[in-house]
């Protein structure tokens, strides 16, 4: 079982609602070195099983400063976090999604493949991911296999207007609506 012990999860909480909080008063370097700070005291605790589920301090804490660094265009910095936390995140689908988007933004569209495949192994449904997967594949010039996942995105409801543009663009027969 994985569940947090209460000293762990109350701290965790108000460390989530706090960096929140000042994101969103426009505090945002404030908010990252929170949970910066929180984070670590989770990965020096022994309270991290690995690998952790995706309500784990550990989880909530690294998908939200990683979000924030995506948001601020850290990008590097996200995609560190992600990385260096791999083992213990390994079963959370949004984290690899993260990764794929990192990885993507920064023109690693091998890393990101392999990030959005993970994610989707996890989590098959989701048609954004495979949208994500389906850009750095044809980024690559896979192009047939990234016109096969943007027709699955497609038929899901989840390939946007200006991404199927994008990818018809880059040589990619996507099918119109």
């Amino acid at each position: 079982m994985n569940a947090a012990p209460t000293a762990v999860v109350r701290p965790v909480a108000d460390a989530l609602a706090q960096a929140q909080s000042l994101w969103h008063a426009g505090s945002r370097v404030a908010a990252m070195e929170l949970l910066q700070q929180a984070l670590s005291k989770v990965e020096a605790s022994s309270a991290v099983a690995l690998p952790v589920t995706g309500s784990s301090a550990l989880a909530q804490l690294a998908r939200e400063l990683a979000r924030m660094n995506l948001a601020e265009g850290q990008v590097h910095q996200a995609l560190a976090l992600l990385t260096r936390l791999e083992p213990q995140l390994s079963q959370i689908a949004e984290v690899w999604a993260m990764r794929g988007n990192a990885a993507q933004r920064l023109g690693q569209h091998a890393d990101a493949v392999k990030s959005y495949k993970q994610a989707l192994l996890l989590k098959p449904d989701e048609p954004r991911w495979m949208t994500g997967q389906a850009v750095s594949l044809a980024a690559q010039g896979q192009l047939t296999a990234a016109g096969d996942l943007a027709e699955k995105a497609r038929v899901l409801g989840g390939l946007r207007p200006e991404i199927a543009s994008y990818l018809r663009q880059l040589g990619v027969a996507v099918r119109v609506d």
